[in-house]
């Protein structure tokens, strides 16, 4: 896909995920290019909302499984921070609005 090709949601949430200064994002940009950032924030989504595994984007992105794990959760808040500002509902499997609150019980239940 060319930049015109992606939607719009994409293209914001991949160009906030590069202008942060997170490593791990600064990395895979600069090891898969833009492109390959832009095709994981729409994996990213289908993660965010339980519908996808690290290990299928791994295969079909042709990254490491750890790769695909580091940067999904990297991406994490990027897209649910796009889908609150943009009105876009990321679902989850039961169908429910996956949120920031969401994102934060999840957390908090892996530290616990």
């Amino acid at each position: 896909m060319t930049n015109d090709e992606w939607p719009e949601w994409v293209e914001e949430t991949a160009r906030k995920a590069m202008r942060a200064e997170d490593p791990d994002l600064e990395t895979f940009a600069d090891r898969h290019g833009e492109e390959t950032v832009r095709a994981a924030v729409v994996y990213a989504e289908e993660y965010v909302g339980g519908k996808m595994t690290h290990r299928i984007m791994a295969r079909e992105l042709a990254l490491s499984p750890l790769e695909a794990g580091i940067v999904l959760d990297a991406l994490r808040p990027f897209v649910i921070n796009t889908n609150e500002s943009t009105g876009r509902d990321a679902q989850m499997k039961d169908g429910r609005r996956y949120t920031s609150k969401d994102a934060v019980a999840q957390l908090e239940m892996f530290y616990d």
